[in-house]
Formats: C-alpha cells, sequence, structure tokens
C-alpha cells in the first residue's frame, strides 16, 4: 500500500489501537482498519511456571506466592519449602500475569516448555 491517501493524497498514518491496526489520512476521514490479535494471546501452548529451590521464607516471598496459587501462606509455605514445586500452568498471556509478579519480586523460577514473549 502507498503512503497516500487515495482520496485527497495526503499522507496516511499507520497506526495501533488495543485489538486494532491500520492507517488514517492526516488530512480527510479516510481510514482502514483491521483486527490485531497479538501472538501471546493466540499462543495455545500450556505452559508451567517451576518455582525453583532457594528462595527465601519472608513475608515478601510468601504474600507472592499466595496470591498466585489462590491459597493462604501456609500453603504457599509448603509451595516454597517443597521446591521445585509447580506454581502455575496455563497459556501465555495469563503466564506473562504471573511472570510479571514473580520479576518485581526477584524470586528463583523457570518456565517449561520456553517461554518466547
Amino acid at each position: 500500500m502507498e503512503n497516500k491517501c487515495p482520496m485527497c493524497n495526503h499522507e496516511l498514518i499507520a497506526f495501533k489501537n488495543g485489538s486494532s491496526i491500520g492507517v488514517r489520512c492526516s488530512s480527510c476521514d479516510y481510514s482502514v482498519v483491521t483486527s490485531y490479535i497479538e501472538p501471546i494471546f493466540e499462543d495455545k501452548n500450556v505452559y508451567t511456571i517451576i518455582l525453583e529451590k532457594g528462595n527465601a521464607l519472608s513475608k515478601d516471598s510468601l504474600k507472592t506466592v499466595s496470591g498466585i496459587i489462590g491459597k493462604n501462606y501456609i500453603a504457599a509455605k509448603k509451595c516454597i519449602s517443597s521446591a521445585p514445586s509447580i506454581l502455575f500452568q496455563g497459556y501465555a498471556a495469563d503466564v506473562m500475569d504471573v511472570k510479571k509478579i514473580l520479576d518485581t519480586s526477584a524470586m528463583k523460577y523457570s518456565i517449561s516448555p520456553k517461554f518466547p514473549y
């Protein structure tokens, strides 16, 4: 596609907004829009987050693990103490959410299979 509007010959500006992607004219009302779904949302692999050995039993780590597994601190303590242990399983978008939490907490973990995001 050319970078010129077919209606008025002004410049077309590319844009991405949420799940939409397209071009719009810098001058008139002309635009072309289509759907765009991030690859992470189409990834149907099931990923496993494994909590690795060596994480401290601190209040912060207990709170982090408790929030991820949706259980109390006793269950979180058991999960940390019995590491390596499965912390979470799910699709890529959900795994990304948990990964962000773990990255901010500096906890040791791994993801299997290799997580490309």
